[in-house]
């Protein structure tokens, strides 16, 4: 009985010591936790902004150019209320007859150069279309359409560009005639009559 009895202790003892060199190598096979490459993800919003930078790019010439024409645009339309109020202010006797004579032509000066910025812009979309033609990328029916785009803005800037050149004539000739008369009245000079004729003579157009 004490010889089993020893050997039942014997075993259990010898399980455990097993059991315990088991635990240590499968432990020592594990790497540390601090070994080896660590994974790194990026917060969602990381990747968000990650992917609006790539959409959008700093320099984005398609996005300056929409900027560009948004400001224009803006600028016309303050323009168009500053001139609809230019008559009723100068009968009100708030601003001068030249500022509000100002106003109408500074509203066609930025119309004229609005008209230009779209014929320039439909003139790069059309050679744009040109080389993607050539590469076959391109269907005839497009590259028609821009060409008539490129039409229709050419008659437009022509026809702003022709009301700009009348509005600043007339108003030249207006300046004349006001230099005159207040040289007749005593309260001019003749240095501004000269530089008003002088710039008179300019606004005419080439024959």
């Amino acid at each position: 009985m004490l010889f089993l009895s020893g050997m039942y202790r014997f075993v259990e003892a010898l399980l455990t010591m097993l059991s315990a060199a088991t635990v240590f190598a499968l432990d020592a096979d594990l790497p540390a936790p601090d070994e080896g490459p660590t994974l790194k993800i990026d917060p969602p919003l990381l990747i968000q902004n990650r992917d609006r930078e790539e959409s959008s790019p700093d320099g984005n010439p398609n996005a300056e150019r929409s900027l560009d024409f948004a400001n224009l645009e803006r600028d016309v339309a303050r323009a168009e209320r500053n001139a609809d109020s230019a008559e009723p202010l100068y009968k009100a006797g708030i601003i001068s007859k030249i500022e509000a004579e100002e106003r109408v032509i500074k509203l066609v000066r930025l119309q004229a150069k609005l008209a230009e910025a779209r014929l320039q812009e439909a003139k790069g979309d059309l050679e744009q279309l040109k080389s993607e033609r050539l590469a076959g990328s391109v269907a005839s029916n497009d590259l028609e359409a821009a060409e008539r785009l490129v039409n229709e803005a050419t008659q437009t800037a022509d026809r702003v560009t022709e009301e700009l050149r009348r509005t600043q004539t007339a108003a030249a000739a207006r300046d004349v005639q006001r230099q005159q008369k207040l040289l007749a009245l005593g309260s001019g000079r003749k240095g501004d009559l000269r530089r008003a004729q002088k710039l008179a003579d300019l606004q005419q157009p080439v024959q």
